[in-house]
């Protein structure tokens, strides 16, 4: 091929035999392509800084040390929380309880960490979820409401997906 006509980025790797696409830095390559079509390397390094602008595929196995989205957002980790909330027997009209979720005691949770929690069942017609935070680590708490005036709530144990960020 003649090197005026090289695609952009892409360079011919002698050794390998392929062409490979590579950063701004000219490190390793991103991706190469053969004779048997296009590939990315086993251990993908973007460098400091990268931009994906689309879908990025990653293995089962794969770790994701730093995804920036966004101007400015920073994501250390995103971990999943599958666990349960306790029975609760009475909320008073309009008052609010605090129930602790399980499966959390060994995640490494932190305070200040973001978490987005879901309930897997729906909640009893005035039981209202008013949201989760972490007080302290490796806990979760979910706030839940009675918006029934003049009545005492409760809400039974209650199945939950969480999502953490850092």
């Amino acid at each position: 091929m003649v090197e005026s006509r090289r695609p952009h980025n892409w360079f011919w790797n002698s050794v390998a035999s392929r062409w490979e696409l590579r950063g701004i830095a000219k490190g390793e390559p991103i991706a190469y392509a053969n004779d048997l079509g296009l590939g990315v390397p086993q251990n993908l390094q973007v460098g400091q800084v990268a931009t994906i602008g689309r879908t990025l595929n990653v293995g089962t196995l794969a770790v994701i040390q730093q995804i920036r989205v966004g101007v400015g957002a920073t994501l250390a980790w995103i971990e999943k929380v599958i666990g349960t909330t306790p029975a609760v027997a009475a909320i008073g009209s309009g008052a609010v309880t605090t129930v602790t979720l399980t499966n959390v005691a060994s995640l490494g949770i932190a305070v200040g960490d973001k978490v987005f929690c879901n309930p897997k069942q729906a909640l009893a017609g005035h039981i209202a979820f008013g949201g989760a935070h972490i007080p302290t680590t490796n806990v979760i708490n979910i706030y839940l409401g009675n918006t029934k005036p003049d009545s005492a709530g409760s809400a039974p144990a209650i199945g939950w997906d969480a999502l953490l960020i850092r």
